[in-house]
């Protein structure tokens, strides 16, 4: 399984300007963090992200989690092929290569929240915490978009 990966020089410099947060020790950034409303009565949505693993070696996302009064559960969900047919499924972790930008987007790797205990409004925030090999983890307050 391969993570979608954007790289260059020129993104790079585009995430450092663009406002970047961090996790506690500094190594791992983001942007872009959000989660989709949830339209009618649906009680899953999903999370996208921007990380960048800034540390001298490769270290892998191992898990998601938010608060059981938000969700039931959290996973990391991506999307294989079987036949025709697309299907999102649950991987175990994500590979975050030192330096390398890793998009989790629509259509690709995904936050999910299951379970949700209420419907997520724009102008609302879910916070999310990612644990990563490492024992580090980052919390992020992902504000809700439509």
């Amino acid at each position: 399984m391969k993570a979608h990966l954007i790289g260059g020089a020129g993104l790079m410099a585009g995430l450092l300007l663009s406002g970047c947060q961090k996790s506690e020790q500094g190594e791992v950034t983001y942007t872009d963090p959000y989660v989709k409303e949830t339209i009618a009565n649906n009680t899953s949505t999903a999370g996208y992200i921007t990380l960048v693993n800034n540390k001298t070696s490769d270290i892998q996302l191992i898990a998601v989690s938010v608060a059981p009064d938000v969700a039931a559960k959290a996973e990391l969900h991506g999307h294989k092929m079987e036949g025709d047919i697309m299907k999102m499924h649950e991987v175990a972790s994500l590979d975050l290569p030192s330096g390398t930008p890793v998009k989790l987007e629509p259509g690709g790797y995904h936050v999910m929240l299951m379970g949700l205990k209420q419907p997520l409004i724009p102008a609302s925030e879910v916070n999310v915490t990612f644990q990563f090999s490492d024992g580090e983890s980052l919390n992020v307050a992902m504000p809700v978009k439509k």
